[in-house]
């Protein structure tokens, strides 16, 4: 997913540059697959590190289990705020500030949501589910 530029996306991304250190991008893309631009966007936060590759490179990088443990906890924070700034600026239409409190919590649902009830409805399955056959949701 290419990523606007938000605080949390750019976080992310210094957590992914400073966990795979000293690897390059070459050894990144060898090790771990994709292509070395690819893993130069992860890096600069043009793009949201996917999580089963996030989570495979923390896994594999990581060699104590107690620090892997609270590694990868850390890495789905990061990524979960991450998505949901991005999804913030696709709903919102800029790069704002995660909002605090329970506005923050409201926000970052309803962001979700949109996004979420847009992909399905892009795959057709909002119409299905509100008023076709019942033979289509399988």
């Amino acid at each position: 997913m290419r990523a606007p530029a938000t605080p949390e996306i750019t976080e992310l991304a210094t957590f992914l540059h400073t966990t795979t250190a000293p690897a390059t991008t070459r050894d990144l893309a060898d090790r771990f697959g994709g292509a070395r631009a690819l893993w130069g966007e992860y890096h600069r936060g043009a793009r949201i590190v996917p999580w089963h590759l996030l989570e495979r490179v923390v896994t594999e990088s990581v060699a104590d289990r107690r620090a892997r443990v609270l590694t990868l906890a850390r890495a789905k924070q990061l990524y979960d705020s991450a998505e949901a700034s991005a999804a913030r600026v696709e709903v919102l239409g800029c790069p704002a500030v995660a909002p605090s409190g329970r506005r923050g919590l409201a926000v970052a649902l309803v962001a979700t949501a949109v996004v979420s009830i847009t992909a399905l409805a892009n795959r057709g399955a909002v119409r299905r589910v509100l008023g076709g056959d019942r033979e289509d949701l399988g």
